[in-house]
């Protein structure tokens, strides 16, 4: 008989320090989940599944120690992977049990095996069930080894995930396409402060309407001029101060002016905007709502949603590090024309990713945070007297992207690791810039992290494609985690279109010239042009370039001393290519790039001393020749030379590499 298990056995208290008030339901995993759902979470709710206590009370220890300290829209993904585990196995069950086939069912965590974490992730026979998707896959099967050695259970061994499987083949936005993109949300940033700056010179310019109106049967004395626009957001403002609350409403209003609130109704006198002067968006002879008197003052959903699309475009960071800004300490000096932005990494305990912002450009990072945190101002300070006003008034105190939902006198904030809303906004930007006559361009459907894939992408291909330099881009810890990053989301910015002209270029050169040239296909695919004057070039280079890497600056009339047998009939090359350095050739150059070839002469020097032996190899030329190549390395730092030379004499030693023999006969 199984044990009795306590109230609240299935509940898991949040230990994240934003949120101690939450806790965490699961008892759906214990008890059985409907097959369908109404209201939060209905809409994509994926089906049912029966209760297995046994199973979830081995697995919540593990739960509560790993996950409890996660945010709740992180503890979410967890919720999600434990359902997909649920499904699963109702699925496989139901078709052992068609075909008659006797099994264990899995109602412990010792039940689990290999076999059911591999049948995840693939589709089940007659579509019984769907495949896992990589990261469900990969929750589900963590959560299940970390349980397993928690208990001290045996290993749990299954095959590699597969993380191409469901990787969606889409041809990503091009540079060009964000780069487009970013100035269109360059303009709309400005809008929003044009915007701003429009309030409050027509609330300095106003009138405050609490002093002034005078009621007679709710309109105006007619001796005072009427009120317009700038009245009230004048008004507005000196109501903020009388009353203390940073977004009043209409009833508000009434109560200062002594008028009856029973109803919250703006007097019939209230501005109306006039012809010609009307806020965007807003028609001559609407009437002036709080909404827009709110909206002159603070950001709005919008706004906030536009300035940080914004500024992920220009700093190439997630949306969950960029929404972990904290306005007490966020930035610090650069140089006298930039400044060090910078915020922690949710997902990396301790760490922080920074950028560099320009300080008098009105649309950086660090004018549009500075410009967010200015306004929110007044809103942070009521808030710190009010906390009940918001339902995580710890992150609103701390966030920049703050503001007010005009319409419900509501406050809000992004938090990090909620990004739906954000990809919605994205996506009406997108249509807007698509739309506009000013667009020289469409930009395709994309996502608020594309624009930290194309960062990456761009700096990975101009930096000569190093993953050092993408690594500090990134904020990435270890250089592992910047290689998976780059072979399964930036790499693809590469498009498929550009590998269509990689082929392209191959097969045009082979059928044109019989032969494939590497640089001439990459100088497409990076956009360089190639005129004939600089194909000339390139093969007079390789043409001077010996097997030392020196370059000749006249291979056909070498000097006596160096090619004694040479007919110097302007026809034939020096044979002495590789002693060009050695013998010390006055028509020799070496430059920085002549590092390889020299290293790689000098291993086969090394190489033939160890197997002639030394008394041998003295008495040639060879041991000369070793000595001033030798003392030509000493210009490189010490560590690229024993790199080089280290790569070289393995391959000597692994036969990938053959030494140069009976070389300097004509």
């Amino acid at each position: 008989m199984r044990r009795s298990i306590p109230k609240g056995q299935w509940r898991v208290p949040c230990t994240h320090p934003d949120h101690p008030n939450v806790t965490h339901d699961l008892s759906e995993f214990a008890e059985g989940a409907p097959d369908t759902k109404v209201g939060m979470g209905g809409y994509k709710w994926g089906g049912g599944f029966r209760g297995r206590p046994g199973l979830l009370e081995d697995l919540i220890p593990t739960i509560r120690a790993k996950h409890a300290k996660d945010n709740p829209n992180f503890f979410q993904g967890t919720l999600l992977h434990m359902r997909t585990l649920f499904r699963f196995l109702d699925a496989y069950e139901r078709v052992l049990d068609g075909k008659g086939v006797e099994y264990q069912s899995v109602e412990r965590l010792h039940q689990l095996t290999g076999a059911h974490l591999d049948m995840m992730s693939k589709p089940g026979p007659d579509e019984a069930w769907v495949a896992a998707g990589y990261s469900q896959a990969r929750g589900a099967r963590t959560l299940i080894l970390d349980a397993i050695h928690n208990h001290d259970l045996p290993d749990v061994h299954a095959s590699t995930l597969l993380r191409w499987s469901r990787l969606k083949r889409v041809d990503p936005p091009t540079q060009e396409e964000v780069a487009s993109l970013i100035r269109f949300l360059r303009s709309e940033v400005l809008a929003i402060f044009v915007r701003w700056r429009r309030a409050d010179r027509l609330a300095s310019a106003g009138r405050n309407l609490l002093d002034v109106a005078k009621r007679r049967d709710g309109a105006f004395v007619s001796d005072i001029p009427p009120p317009t626009e700038a009245d009230a957001h004048a008004t507005y403002r000196a109501l903020i101060e009388r009353t203390g609350h940073p977004f009043p409403n209409s009833s508000m209003l009434r109560q200062a002016m002594g008028h009856d609130v029973a109803h919250a109704r703006l007097p019939r006198w209230w501005p109306h905007y006039t012809d010609g002067d009307a806020m965007e968006g807003r028609r001559s002879g609407d009437l002036v709502t709080f909404e827009d008197l709110a909206m002159g003052l603070y950001p709005n959903a919008s706004d906030v949603n536009l300035c940080s699309l914004l500024c992920l475009g220009r700093s190439a960071w997630n949306p969950s590090t960029l929404f972990s800004i904290d306005v007490n300490n966020w930035h610090s000096q650069y140089d006298e024309e930039a400044t060090w932005v910078f915020a922690p990494k949710g997902r990396s305990s301790g760490a922080y990713q920074y950028t560099v912002s320009r300080t008098g450009e009105r649309t950086s990072v660090f004018a549009v945070i500075s410009a967010l945190i200015e306004r929110t101002a007044a809103l942070r300070t009521w808030l710190s007297s009010n906390r009940t006003a918001h339902p995580t008034p710890d992150i609103a105190l701390r966030s920049p992207w703050f503001g007010v939902i005009g319409s419900r006198s509501l406050l809000f904030v992004v938090e990090p690791g909620v990004q739906h809303h954000l990809n919605r906004h994205l996506k009406n930007a997108i249509a807007r810039h698509n739309e506009s006559p000013s667009s020289k361009m469409q930009v395709r459907s994309m996502s608020s992290g594309d624009f930290r894939d194309v960062a990456a992408a761009w700096v990975y291909r101009n930096s000569r494609y190093s993953m050092w330099v993408t690594m500090i881009l990134l904020g990435h810890k270890h250089p592992s985690t910047t290689r998976i990053y780059l072979d399964t989301r930036a790499a693809r910015q590469e498009s498929h279109l550009l590998v269509k002209s990689v082929m392209d270029d191959v097969f045009e050169q082979i059928d044109t010239t019989q032969h494939w040239d590497p640089t001439f296909t990459r100088a497409k695919v990076e956009g360089v042009e190639m005129p004939p004057a600089a194909v000339a070039r390139l093969h007079a280079y390789r043409s001077q370039r010996t097997y030392d890497g020196s370059i000749c600056s006249d291979p056909f009339h070498p000097p006596r001393h160096i090619d004694p047998t040479h007919p110097h009939d302007g026809k034939k090359r020096c044979i002495q290519g590789h002693r060009c350095v050695a013998s010390k050739c006055p028509r020799a150059k070496v430059f920085r790039e002549s590092l390889p070839w020299l290293a790689r002469r000098t291993a086969e020097l090394e190489w033939n001393e160890q197997r002639l032996g030394t008394v041998r190899f003295s008495s040639s030329t060879d041991a000369q020749d070793l000595i001033e190549l030798r003392k030509t390395l000493e210009q490189w730092p010490i560590a690229e030379v024993e790199k080089e030379l280290d790569q070289w004499r393995a391959k000597l030693r692994d036969g990938t590499h053959r030494p140069l023999r009976l070389a300097g006969q004509h």
